[in-house]
């Protein structure tokens, strides 16, 4: 049955098909979208019952929850049952399990909220002074304790259980995707669990489409020290697992994180085994990521529901320094190569006082055909390459040490416009005259506070 679900939901191009009463923005385009359900459904056999279809309504209940044109809600009747079970405090492990299904049923919209009931899940583990009964051969439990075994429900837990319950009471109005709109994703990672939220800009406003959070595995709690891989796990995760069916059918989409480091994962960045495998779950989705920092990357429940202005939204997520600063961050590490106190260096400098630096020199076309032409080693491959005759083993060794050198990159080399170029990574790359390094060297690393071999 999943399977065929799958298949209509590809069909039908909507990934939630009890989102199809409410999905489309007008009569026709509804009575369409629905003919193409039941086609669907037509084609592989699948029977509905006429007492249990609602057609045509402004709003339909859809297993405790509201489907309506502003969004999808929580059912106002089920919110009864979230009241009465403040008054009752669970006594065992059932309990536990049974008050944390029916929150967990809710959980898209609670922003954090394996966050937030990790003590409760907490409940549900053995002890670490206990030993758990060995389970039968084949069906192992992990830490699990047995439904019967009592737990100590604390001041704390109550206040947990009624945070939760408040949300509950108050719950944000989802909105409903729209394919042809780019979705904004944020996730963000600690040592207690995972944080989602995906959003998508309707109308001028930043509409809230679900809320996803876990907690961690015991493995993935030992990476505690190592931030950069939870944030990149929470990345994955996100989008790989708990928004699959939406990211997957958007053409773009744009990440925002408070992990700076986790913007190279795509381009830069050097990554172990795991770190690759992730990289090729996610070779499946168009999207690229945005830094933002910490202070600001703060989603609350209510965004959903406040009108915000996207470019004035957006403005957060970057920040810019002043020349000013910029002249002193760099004047200060060149006085501290010359034994300075670089501190008092860049204190010194005043909005007028610029540092000194070698003005960039514009070079022609023109130049540049002549320097590499009177290059000893480039011009000889480019004499090569234009007769298109490569070189023999005998004449490499009669050749001298750049020239050899360069003819290791013979099958990437090519010219074009008169120049010299190397193919690289899908870009040229100009092959740089001799005469020209020392320019070069001086602009991207003297100049930008001696930057390592990579970055030059």
């Amino acid at each position: 049955m999943e399977g065929m679900l799958d298949t209509l939901r590809d069909e039908c191009c909507i990934p939630y098909l009890d989102d199809v009463l409410c999905f489309s923005r007008s009569f026709e385009e509804h009575v369409q979208v629905l003919r193409r359900v039941l086609q669907a459904l037509q084609r592989h056999g699948v029977k509905l019952k006429p007492e249990k279809c609602e057609l045509f309504r402004k709003e339909v209940r859809y297993v405790g929850r509201l489907v309506s044109a502003e969004g999808v809600r929580i059912d106002p009747k089920d919110l009864e049952a979230v009241r009465a079970l403040k008054d009752k405090a669970p006594q065992t492990v059932g309990d536990v399990r049974q008050l944390l299904g029916f929150l967990s049923y809710y959980r898209t919209y609670v922003q954090d909220f394996s966050r937030v009931a990790k003590p409760l899940y907490d409940l549900l583990q053995s002890k670490p002074n206990t030993t758990p009964p060995k389970p039968p051969r084949g069906k192992s439990k992990g830490h699990q304790q047995s439904s019967r075994t009592p737990v100590e429900w604390s001041v704390r837990h109550q206040q947990i259980l009624e945070q939760l319950m408040d949300r509950l009471l108050e719950p944000p109005v989802l909105a409903y995707p729209e394919f042809d709109r780019p979705f904004i994703l944020h996730t963000d990672a600690s040592q207690k669990g995972l944080g989602a939220v995906l959003y998508q800009n309707q109308d001028g406003k930043m509409r809230v489409i679900g809320y996803g959070s876990r907690t961690l595995t015991s493995t993935e709690q030992n990476d505690h020290l190592h931030s950069g891989k939870l944030e990149f796990l929470a990345l994955k995760w996100a989008i790989c697992e708990k928004f699959r069916d939406y990211l997957f059918y958007t053409p773009h989409f744009t990440v925002f994180t408070d992990n700076n480091p986790l913007t190279y994962i795509l381009s830069t960045a050097k990554l172990n085994a795991v770190g690759h495998r992730w990289v090729g779950q996610l070779a499946d989705f168009h999207f690229d990521i945005k830094y933002r920092p910490g202070k600001i990357n703060v989603d609350a429940d209510t965004l959903s529901r406040c009108p915000l202005d996207i470019d004035t939204f957006m403005t957060g997520c970057s920040e810019e320094l002043s020349e000013d600063a910029v002249c002193a961050v760099r004047e200060g590490g060149r006085r501290a190569q010359q034994g300075d106190v670089a501190w008092v260096a860049a204190l010194n400098l005043t909005s007028h006082s610029q540092p000194q630096v070698e003005p960039l020199q514009e070079v022609s076309h023109d130049e540049l055909v002549r320097e590499q032409r009177q290059d000893p080693a480039i011009g000889k491959v480019m004499a090569l390459k234009e007769n298109n005759t490569p070189p023999t083993e005998d004449d490499k060794k009669r050749m001298d040490t750049h020239t050899r050198r360069l003819l290791r990159e013979w099958s990437r080399l090519h010219i074009g416009n008169d120049l010299l170029y190397r193919k690289s990574a899908g870009r040229q790359q100009l092959v740089l005259p001799a005469t020209y390094k020392r320019t070069v060297l001086t602009q991207l690393h003297n100049n930008m506070c001696h930057v390592g071999v990579e970055k030059s």
